[in-house]
């Protein structure tokens, strides 16, 4: 059984990689929390989160912390929804005097003999757990597994598909110490804007989506390597006249190439058609997680209000909604809260709202310089990092600078100023930024 994301807490890391062994599973490990700072700012932000076809199984031991907050922390991680996260409680037999009584539908007891007894038995638990996930790796579609495609899209054009699917893959692939490849793929067949906002050198070749035969090797005579953001860019029809011409076949085995050979794979999609057919219907197809970007100011609740039934619906495309998160561009970042339209029903996870970045940075965008977004904007690109940790979870992200890293522990995960700096995020921020600044260096 594998493609787990697992958070251990009240157990030392190498007991939790030899419980793994014994048990033959292949898990995706968060950071241990090795004290109780540490686990309240992980279980902070669990939701909200675009999974991603990862199911979460949450361990604690009783003895992990004092009992009302192992208590507190149980009740947050069950507190989600079924499919998304199991709860494992590890009964150390230290003293469990709190009640479960309220959790003990969502709680798993493990009755462990002691610190120094082999793990196997645990993490036998943790398998059975994981297999009775409604949306566990044996019942999810294969498009909502590893390795992710990460599809930006709107409901009209000029709300910045482009400008945040940019934004995020630079930001992803920034990350030294993360060593994932990242690709950035332009799909908006209607208006393709990617060349000309990163002003990679021209090429004469035809569109790749025109390629009679589409395999890793053609891709990569299409592919622009941008090596300030560590990120490798590919262009698929180069002018809209083209797109009339693209087979959805040929975005399908585009994707599927992509897939194979990067960690993760960021499309913009541009505007969706309210059919999403042809090669729209291709790449919802090809997709695990899909952004929906929104603009306030341009009456974007109609157009969204019409996608869950052909985008999620039985009869539509069937897209999991709980992959598909809302991120709303262009909104004031003072003091007045942003007022999210009426979309009752939706089902979607709302995660984001990006600051309006400006005239100058429209211009700086549109003459090719898309990287100053990030470079000179700590408020839109701290944003972006939280955007980034809601894709590929919290704990995987260091702040590209230090404005970001300070700017960090006064917003909320989906973007809103926070009433009280978090001390404490501050400190780890910093301390992660350092970090990755010294490997890069070295």
């Amino acid at each position: 059984m594998s493609d787990i994301r697992l958070v251990v807490c009240g157990l030392p890391s190498e007991m939790v990689v030899i419980g793994l062994q014994y048990s033959n599973l292949e898990c995706y490990l968060e950071p241990v929390a090795e004290n109780t700072d540490q686990l309240r700012l992980m279980t902070e932000g669990a939701d909200p989160l675009i999974r991603g076809g990862r199911p979460l199984v949450f361990v604690i031991t009783d003895s992990a912390g004092p009992p009302a907050d192992v208590t507190a922390w149980l009740s947050t991680m069950s507190a989600q929804p079924p499919e998304h996260v199991a709860v494992v409680l590890v009964d150390t037999g230290k003293g469990r005097d709190f009640a479960l009584s309220a959790l003990e539908d969502r709680v798993t007891v493990h009755d462990w003999a002691g610190a120094d007894a082999e793990p196997r038995s645990m993490f036998e638990t943790v398998a059975h757990v994981l297999a009775a996930l409604p949306g566990g790796p044996d019942s999810a579609p294969t498009r909502v597994a590893e390795p992710h495609v990460l599809v930006v899209a709107g409901t009209r054009g000029g709300v910045g598909c482009s400008t945040v699917a940019f934004s995020l893959a630079a930001y992803l692939g920034t990350e030294a110490t993360a060593g994932r490849k990242v690709c950035l793929v332009d799909l908006d067949l209607s208006c393709p804007a990617l060349a000309t906002m990163t002003n990679p050198p021209t090429s004469s070749r035809r569109s790749l989506l025109l390629e009679q035969c589409i395999t890793l090797n053609t891709i990569s005579q299409h592919v622009t390597p941008l090596p300030a953001w560590r990120i490798d860019l590919v262009p698929g029809a180069t002018a809209p006249l083209e797109s009339r011409f693209v087979p959805p076949a040929a975005v399908a085995a585009t994707l599927d190439r992509l897939a194979e050979h990067y960690d993760l794979v960021v499309v913009d999609a541009g505007r969706l058609r309210w059919d999403l057919d042809g090669p729209e219907r291709a790449i919802i197809e090809c997709a695990s997680q899909i952004l929906l970007v929104a603009d306030p100011a341009r009456g974007q609740a109609n157009g969204l209000a019409d996608l869950p039934d052909t985008l999620c619906g039985a009869a539509g495309h069937g897209f999991p909604p709980r992959h598909v998160g809302l991120v709303w561009n262009r909104v004031s970042v003072a003091d007045a809260p942003f007022e999210i339209p009426t979309l009752d029903g939706l089902g979607f996870v709302d995660l984001q709202r990006l600051p309006d970045i400006g005239d100058a940075h429209v211009r700086a965008v549109a003459a090719g310089d898309a990287a100053s977004v990030l470079h000179d904007n700590a408020s839109w690109a701290a944003r972006i990092h939280l955007l980034g940790e809601a894709v590929v979870g919290p704990g995987h992200i260091t702040p590209i600078n230090s404005d970001v890293a300070d700017l960090l522990p006064t917003l909320h995960r989906n973007g809103t100023p926070r009433t009280e700096t978090r001390a404490r995020r501050k400190f780890l921020a910093r301390i992660g930024f350092v970090a990755r600044a010294s490997g890069a260096a070295s």
